[in-house]
């Protein structure tokens, strides 16, 4: 007959083994659900993606069949943006007029006379356009020295000379201390995302601050720049007393021809981005290029 301190050992030893397995079951558990939710992060950041690019085929192909921008059914798409949804994917779609940004290609030039001078209002108006968006950051983000440096980048070694600008610009010797490192180009931009090569362009001042909860989204320097078009529309709103609704809530040409479509996916907690520049030739909506946003 088993004594009653047999008894109580087993009855540990079998307890242990409850605790154990307990123990065992619950590491499985949170490890499947570990897995389950990355899986889960996996899939949706793959349908943010891909219903993003589908947001850019439909918005092209809206853009194909309506020859006139002014139209009724484009003014959501300028204004806050269109929503779309594709099953649970939720898309939201803006189109910016490149006419209203301030043409880069155009600010600096080697020609004299008239053109030099519309050239140096041109660079003024990225000062403007500093001053405006820094008022809706608690301390200045886009400062004189970025632009300066944005000049130089964009000007041939040595050919800078608009005045006295406030500011100080960066040159070969900086860049050649980055790592890897590399030359101040000198010439122009191939796209508006090379400004991030550019001393102190950060994403978060070339593409903008997401907002949350009631904190409202503020938008990057690349919303109000552009290597096509031209830049008289928001020059004339950069005057004294210039509000960021005053930039942004303009209204297109009729006949615009370039265009950057602003796409943002969300499914689930995964966020997907794309800035594409298109242009309209009758029928056909080109696109130039291309810049997924992080």
């Amino acid at each position: 007959m088993i004594s009653e301190r047999r008894k109580g050992i087993v009855l540990i030893g079998v307890l242990a083994l409850i605790v154990l397995l307990l123990g065992v079951l619950m590491d499985f558990a949170y490890r499947a659900r570990v897995q389950l939710d990355m899986a889960e992060n996996r899939l949706n950041t793959i349908r943010a993606r891909l219903g993003a690019e589908s947001a850019l085929d439909i918005t092209r192909a809206v853009l194909s069949g309506i020859p006139d921008m002014l139209a009724p059914e484009m003014e959501t798409f300028f204004a806050e943006g269109e929503m779309l949804y594709l099953d649970d994917v939720e898309l939201r779609v803006r189109l910016e007029p490149e006419s209203s940004k301030i043409n880069l290609s155009d600010v600096v030039s080697s020609r004299t006379g008239r053109r030099r001078r519309g050239n140096r209002l041109r660079a003024q108006s990225l000062f403007r356009l500093a001053d405006v968006l820094n008022e809706e950051y608690s301390e200045p983000v886009f400062t004189y020295d970025m632009i300066l440096s944005i000049l130089e980048w964009i000007t041939p070694e040595g050919a800078l000379d608009l005045g006295a600008l406030p500011g100080e610009p960066a040159g070969s010797d900086y860049y050649r201390q980055k790592t890897p490192p590399y030359e101040c180009k000198h010439a122009d931009l191939n796209t508006i995302s090379e400004l991030l090569l550019v001393k102190g362009i950060t994403e978060e001042v070339l593409y903008g601050h997401k907002g949350g909860g009631e904190e409202p989204d503020i938008p990057g320097i690349a919303e109000f720049l552009t290597l096509y078009g031209g830049s008289e529309s928001i020059e004339e709103r950069l005057g004294e007393g210039t509000q960021l609704e005053d930039l942004r809530n303009i209204e297109p040409r009729a006949d615009e021809t370039f265009l950057t479509i602003d796409v943002t996916a969300k499914a689930g907690h995964a966020r997907h981005r794309i800035r594409a520049i298109v242009q309209r030739r009758g029928a056909n909506v080109l696109e130039l290029c291309r810049t997924e946003v992080p």
